[in-house]
């Protein structure tokens, strides 16, 4: 939808953005009044002003609590990927245009993801044991190249770990809700999602890479996990509530498979008594591995970008599908 703008718009940042990120859409001030609320009591005060609204954080869950106020509101710019926690019943049917973050976290997702395949590939734990006891021993080893990688997803993440297995010389299998009609580069095979356990079955590492709809809620659970040979890992830089974790835990105590990098949650933070902690075949990052400088920077890109086709009565890129939440 297009929309015919009045310059200066108003503009609401919900959250606490950094000062070098203000910096960075500075521009943006030639086009807009910035307010900004860190408080959901001072996005009480200032949303029904709000013409567009930059949703960082967590503070989407503001959005649904003072629907009501948001009269004006044409546009909402989510600073993340994932909108599940923007994206409510009375949205869905709103006019308002509602656009993500797509593609600003990708790489260092992939990135996470790689280091994990290297930690067990590597047997990381074994090097560091031994180093710290001042042990000369030798212990198994693989090696990746060869090995084949399932993507459960292939988004913008899903395709930026595929770069990166490609170029280690790994076989690349994914799959996608609607497959394209050629084989993208650096995939070896690209199938539509019904056929995932067949992915499962087949691959070393699997990675999920999925957003959270009620589609894929729960997605993973005894049934996928079983699917999976007992010596593949699971890595998961998707979203939390798309993994029954409590079949995860027994997955990996009972050895149904045999190791899992993990930086999202069911719950976050993660609670001190999960036994997620304690096992020994678990990489656990504190859902931090895409916060890096370069992210931030590519989300005020596409902001900026954003704003400019705003202004001009352009199409907004990444503009999220609020039925199928993403």
């Amino acid at each position: 939808m297009l929309y015919h703008m009045t310059i200066p718009f108003h503009l609401l940042i919900l959250g606490a953005p950094s000062e070098s990120f203000l910096e960075q859409i500075a521009e943006v001030r030639q086009s807009a009044e910035i307010q900004i609320a860190q408080t959901r009591e001072q996005a009480a005060r200032l949303i029904p002003e709000a013409e567009v609204i930059l949703a960082l954080d967590h503070a989407g869950s503001w959005l649904q609590e003072l629907w009501d106020s948001a009269s004006k509101l044409k546009w909402i710019q989510a600073g993340s990927t994932g909108v599940e926690g923007i994206v409510f019943p009375r949205m869905k049917n709103h006019r308002v245009v509602l656009t993500n973050s797509r593609g600003a976290y990708s790489s260092p997702l992939a990135e996470f993801v790689m280091f994990c395949v290297l930690y067990f590939a590597k047997a990381f734990p074994i090097m560091e044991r031994n180093r710290l006891e001042r042990r000369w021993a030798d212990y198994p080893l693989r090696e990746v190249r060869g090995q084949t990688i399932g993507l459960v997803g292939f988004g913008e993440t899903g395709q930026a770990v595929s770069r990166l297995a490609h170029a280690l010389g790994m076989r690349v299998l994914a799959t996608k809700r609607n497959p394209y009609t050629q084989t993208p580069t650096g995939v070896d095979q690209l199938m539509p999602s019904e056929r995932w356990h067949e992915l499962l079955r087949n691959s070393d590492y699997v990675v999920n890479a999925l957003p959270l709809t009620p589609e894929t809620w729960g997605r993973f659970g005894e049934d996928e996990f079983r699917a999976m040979k007992t010596t593949s890992s699971f890595i998961n830089v998707g979203r939390g509530k798309t993994v029954q974790e409590s079949q995860l835990v027994k997955a990996l105590k009972e050895g149904w498979i045999a190791a899992a990098g993990l930086d999202v949650y069911e719950t976050e933070p993660l609670p001190s008594d999960s036994e997620l902690y304690s096992l020994p075949n678990v990489v656990l990052s504190p859902h931090c591995a895409d916060k890096v400088a370069s992210s931030l920077d590519k989300v005020a890109r596409i902001f900026l970008e954003n704003v400019r086709r705003f202004t001009k009565g352009e199409p907004l890129q990444s503009i999220v599908n609020k039925e199928l939440g993403y």
